[in-house]
């Protein structure tokens, strides 16, 4: 629909609906009048096809803006600041540390622009465009907005003028008293009175947690991370006002909740993109967001009926896993062996070769044993990522692609032309450049060969490293392309799998990711929790990261049972004392009924084995592995009909409550519990030696999954204090619910409660 004029909206039925706009206007602009306009909606307001765009008169300030969906006039889902100057910029030069994928920014502020003038606005083909200077310094700005969808309004500022590369952008945040989003995260869901960095990183190792995070900082600076440092970077948010924004941008920047009132975003760059969503209530956000991110696939129906476990040590040991689980008669659906292509020993625990070609000495019959476990329906997944190590020293190595990538050129570079090494733990490795299309291919084929050995999946690990200052070979900047790289890593990963013909069945799980990375990826974990009971960087983070993330559409998500990071340094560093740490049975378990409730169970023997309680350590461990692996292979129908649901509309399978109860103020505030889907709330217990969680359920009827107890929450929602002993976690199901009844029949006929 074309507007070739500010003035002219042509649908006269409009005007109704503009009279309502101007009457919670509150007389701010200067085009609304008591008296309905002729024709149109009026001097100042623009509509496009789904959209109402008002703005202030004004010849020189910034006129305000407001924005409102024409099926909920009465609702803004955009507004700037009354009065304020909310377009500024300035010229800065950061200073970038890193560590190991952690990285701290400093900004040193060599010029700031802020009082803006307005020299023109016009409202053309459906967008209004503003023309800006500044009273204060040399730059010239523009800005449109823009209808991107029926449910997205696009507003894009970019400096035309001057080397300005730093654009703030206010909005009016009255009556917020919720911000959610920005993709995993860890400590904290409401951002309301933070400043919080979108950037891909390494989530960091304590995290606060101390002795242990000071010592980690001591020896490698930044590694222990912050209660922010995510691997993924989506810079979204929502609020308990139904307002959604999504920025395109992928350059480092930073959202400002501290002021009251005020939510302000600033961008190191000299263009801001973003997208205004509309939705009706949380849910409607999440689709809106979804529609831009794009919306993740269901997983193949093999990995709902078992739980996926870690082997390493060769074929032998695979083989005897196996046969200990399905002697205790526990469903497996894959193997993940994650030492395909070998192990080695640091001083962290044991690492896997980053040498992408089987390892003939570990598993000198793999091309019998792929298809001898596919056979008794188990699959065998397997370990990549876009790191590569010089295998030289590795005993018995045939073919070094290190040595091969350098030679290709594949390896990103610094400014001086030499690869760049990345430290990991204990080596140093280069990281192939995803821009260049060779080293795309060269990748792509090693994948194949795997593929065709029949593996159905691997961990597509890390992606988040990408040196700031690095030198790639398309000549994108990689400040820009740093948070694009996890996107490219899934990317790669799905072509490989979708060239190779098996994308319906194959699975790989990526850690870190990008506001558009739910498009390419399969699935998600949250990263590399520590064997704690903490909310640092422990088990209580685990919540926290599916909510928030699920939040931001990534809709399939789960996290290594157990948890992956266990520290025993003392040894190797006497002065240390307090740091080192193991998992114990009770955590484990605790954690297993947690992923029970998850889109995938999937199991992590930790980065030190020997020193950790694993699933079978004990016969009660084992017993209790295969019974929780049996409730989850008993949701798997429920399960596949979110899945459907997350594909359909990008609604997540784990849930924050206020997907379904977004008018319980009390929901808003719910960080340690969690809906998956509709049907069932979830309070794992997350407390060492606790036997009793708190839950909160809102107004109606709700019967316990394992012990038939019926909460009435007919008058309203509230808390109860719940017994939890080990085996029965809290688990509800609202009473009315046919699935959740179904459920429970199916796990009442399996004895399984």
């Amino acid at each position: 629909m074309d507007f070739p004029k500010e003035s002219q909206c042509s649908h006269s039925v409009f005007a109704s609906l503009f009279a309502v706009l101007c009457m919670i206007s509150l007389g701010m602009f200067s085009g609304c009048s008591s008296a309905e306009p002729e024709e149109g909606c009026g001097q100042h307001c623009l509509e496009t096809a789904s959209f109402v765009i008002q703005w202030t008169e004004s010849e020189t300030a910034l006129p305000g803006v407001r924005i409102a969906h024409r099926d909920s006039p009465e609702r803004l889902i955009f507004e700037t600041l009354a009065g304020a100057d909310w377009v500024r910029v300035a010229h800065g030069e950061e200073t970038v540390s890193e560590s190991g994928g952690s990285f701290l920014f400093e900004d040193d502020r060599v010029e700031e622009c802020s009082q803006p003038v307005l020299d023109g606005i016009s409202a053309t083909d459906g967008s209004l465009r503003l023309e800006v200077s500044f009273s204060d310094c040399n730059a010239q700005v523009v800005g449109e907005f823009s209808e991107k969808s029926t449910t997205q309004i696009g507003l894009e500022i970019s400096v035309v003028e001057g080397p300005y590369n730093r654009i703030l952008l206010e909005q009016d945040g009255s009556g917020v008293t919720s911000y959610l989003g920005f993709g995993n995260q860890y400590n904290r869901l409401n951002m309301i009175g933070y400043k919080i960095p979108v950037w891909c990183q390494e989530q960091g190792h304590g995290r606060g947690l101390e002795p242990l995070s000071s010592t980690l900082d001591s020896i490698s600076p930044g590694s222990s991370g912050d209660w922010h440092t995510s691997y993924t970077c989506v810079p979204f948010y929502m609020t308990n006002t139904n307002r959604g924004l999504v920025l395109e941008n992928t350059e480092y920047l930073v959202f400002d909740f501290e002021s009251e009132g005020k939510a302000a975003v600033e961008v190191y760059s000299g263009s801001l993109k973003a997208r205004i969503l509309n939705g009706d209530d949380p849910a409607g956000l999440v689709e809106s967001l979804t529609e831009y991110t794009g919306r993740m696939a269901s997983l193949p129906e093999w990995t709902q009926k078992g739980a996926i476990v870690r082997s390493h040590g060769g074929s032998g040991h695979a083989r005897d896993v196996l046969d200990e689980l399905l002697e205790v008669d526990c469903p497996v659906a894959g193997l993940w062996i994650e030492d395909w292509a070998g192990s080695r020993d640091t001083f962290t625990g044991t690492r896997m070769w980053w040498n992408w070609v089987l390892d003939e000495t570990l598993y000198p019959d793999w091309a019998e044993l792929v298809p001898e476990l596919l056979e008794k329906n188990v699959r065998v997944l397997i370990y990549f990522n876009p790191f590569l190590v010089d295998a030289a020293e590795k005993p018995g190595v045939q073919r070094n692609l290190f040595e091969e990538a350098m030679d290709g050129g594949y390896l990103v570079k610094n400014t001086e032309e030499e690869t760049v090494y990345i430290e990991s733990g204990g080596f140093q490795a280069g990281m192939v450049d995803l821009t260049n299309s060779s080293a795309k291919e060269w990748l792509t084929a090693l994948m194949h060969e795997q593929i065709g050995y029949g593996v159905s999946g691997w961990m597509a690990d890390f992606a988040e490293a990408l040196p700031y200052d690095s030198v790639l070979s398309s000549g994108v900047s990689a400040s820009a392309y740093h948070n694009e790289y996890p996107y490219d890593w899934a990317r790669l990963n799905r072509e490989a799998v979708q060239a190779a013909g098996v994308d319906d069945e194959f699975l790989f799980f990526s850690r870190s990711g990008n506001a558009r990375s739910p498009g390419v990826a399969r699935l998600f974990w949250i990263g590399d929790q520590l064997v704690t009971w903490d909310a640092y960087d422990g088990l209580g983070t685990v919540v926290p990261a599916l909510l928030s993330s699920g939040l931001s559409g990534y809709s399939l998500q789960h996290s290594d049972t157990g948890g992956w990071l266990s520290i025993q340094l003392e040894e190797v560093f006497p002065n240390l004392e307090g740091v080192d740490c193991a998992r114990s049975e009770e955590l484990f378990l605790r954690w297993l009924e947690l992923n029970a409730f998850s889109p995938l169970l999937r199991l992590h023997t930790t980065n030190q084995p020997e020193a950790n309680h694993q699933y079978n350590s004990t016969p009660e461990s084992l017993a209790a592995f295969a019974r929780f692996t049996k409730i989850f292979a008993a949701m798997a129908s429920y399960r596949a009909s979110l899945m459907e649901e997350a594909q359909s509309r990008g609604l997540p399978l784990v849930r924050h409550p206020i997907l379904h109860y977004p008018e319980d103020p009390e929901a808003w505030g719910l960080m340690q519990q969690f809906l998956l889907g509709p049907d069932l709330m979830v309070a794992p217990v997350i407390e060492e030696g606790a036997t009793t969680v708190e839950i909160y359920l809102p107004t109606g009827s709700w019967t316990h999954l394992f012990t038939g107890e019926v909460l009435d929450q007919s008058l309203g929602g509230g808390w109860s204090v719940v017994e939890a002993p080990m085996g029965t976690p809290a688990v509800f199901y609202r009473s009315d619910s046919a699935a959740g009844q179904a459920i429970a029949d199916s796990l009442e006929a399996e004895g399984l409660r």
